[in-house]
């Protein structure tokens, strides 16, 4: 039976939602391939992502950018800036020589991010973890049911609610898809504000659904499928007669785009799209993307999230290594414990080819 608490209540809600972002991840893939590809390791040229020591946060850009040597871009938050040197300096000895400074706390190289793909598997894009009521043809068995969430029995506690935001932080979403509207966290501020105008002073201008961060605008439509995908398996309005039932029917799903349309965004994306997620009511941050350098710039942000109560759950990834041998993939393994890393399974319930596992690493499976 169900807590009678209002704590007890939203407790169990969270346990639901955990379950729903971990299978939006392993149910959903980039459905384009990268413009250019980007190497593991790949960083933008000459750019680096720079934490400052809190002396020197409110200090003018143009004073910064002359003792750094570089340009001064973008400034992610007070504290944290993305600095452009020319190119034919290596990043071996940039990082080397910037790291000296007194301005400087952390600096690293802006590097790559990519979605997750996955193979070209047409049963991945039917959401059967919800109820597989599919036949198995394994070992001469037929008219077996396969692996599910129990969705159903989920939903006789509870089918979500309207106090939860989940932060997709991704390629965007579909606010206008009739499955997601309802659902989408709406800034009545900057909804009914004026346009052009940051209504809220949060310091993001017309961020009704979310917010664009690879673009720098108010509007995170989706132009992948990948962000989408994950959103309708998370939160698509259930009992509504319309396309598939998301695990809540009723959750507000907050639209943070980092990644463009070929699947793919930077260290600096990330770090400005956690940081508005959980500035902006979060409760669950959705993460699938990964990469393979470990960030302390990275641990930190998320570390903040941790702080704060909020459940980060990320992609373990998609390379069928093992995680604990050496694979490792971020953010999913940051040492935190506020992140579930989340592998696959088939409909069979076995761990799927294409999915990273690891004993350390590797928290949980999903379909």
């Amino acid at each position: 039976m169900a807590s009678t608490s209002r704590g007890g209540r939203m407790e169990r809600m969270l346990r639901v939602l955990s379950f729903v972002v971990l299978l939006s991840f392993i149910s959903s893939s980039s459905i384009a391939s990268l413009d250019t590809p980007k190497p593991p390791g790949e960083s933008v040229p000459g750019e680096y992502v720079v934490l400052l020591k809190d002396t020197v946060a409110s200090r003018d850009l143009n004073g910064l950018s002359r003792r750094l040597g570089g340009k001064i871009v973008r400034r992610i938050r007070p504290d944290m800036v993305v600095l452009k040197k020319d190119r034919f300096e290596s990043s071996e000895t940039v990082l080397r020589n910037l790291r000296k400074l007194p301005d400087v706390e952390l600096i690293e190289p802006n590097y790559y991010i990519t979605a997750q793909a996955l193979p070209n598997d047409p049963q991945l894009s039917v959401v059967w973890g919800m109820k597989n009521q599919r036949s198995i043809d394994k070992d001469g068995l037929r008219g077996v049911d396969g692996v599910d969430v129990s969705a159903e029995r989920a939903w006789d506690i509870t089918t979500g609610s309207r106090e939860v935001i989940v932060a997709v932080i991704d390629t965007g979403v579909d606010y206008k898809h009739p499955d997601l509207a309802d659902n989408m966290w709406v800034n009545e501020a900057e909804l009914n504000g004026e346009p052009g105008k940051d209504d809220d002073g949060n310091g993001y201008v017309d961020d009704v659904y979310g917010y664009n961060v690879f673009d720098d605008n108010g509007d995170p439509r989706d132009e992948n499928g990948h962000g989408t995908h994950c959103a309708g398996t998370i939160g698509a309005k259930g009992d509504n007669g319309i396309g598939i039932a998301g695990l809540n029917w009723n959750v507000r799903l907050m639209a943070v785009k980092f990644m463009n349309r070929y699947g793919y965004g930077t260290l600096e994306g990330a770090v400005r799209a956690i940081d508005y997620a959980q500035k902006n009511g979060a409760r669950v941050i959705s993460n699938s993307y990964g990469w393979p350098q470990g960030s302390e710039i990275l641990r930190r942000i998320v570390s903040e999230t941790h702080q704060r109560g909020i459940l980060f759950v990320a992609a373990a990834g998609n390379m069928g290594a093992n995680s604990d041998a050496g694979y490792v993939l971020y953010p999913a393994n940051l040492p935190l414990d506020n992140i579930i890393s989340v592998g696959a399974v088939n409909n069979r319930g076995d761990l799927a080819s294409f999915s990273n596992y690891g004993r350390n690493r590797v928290h949980i499976v999903a379909p």
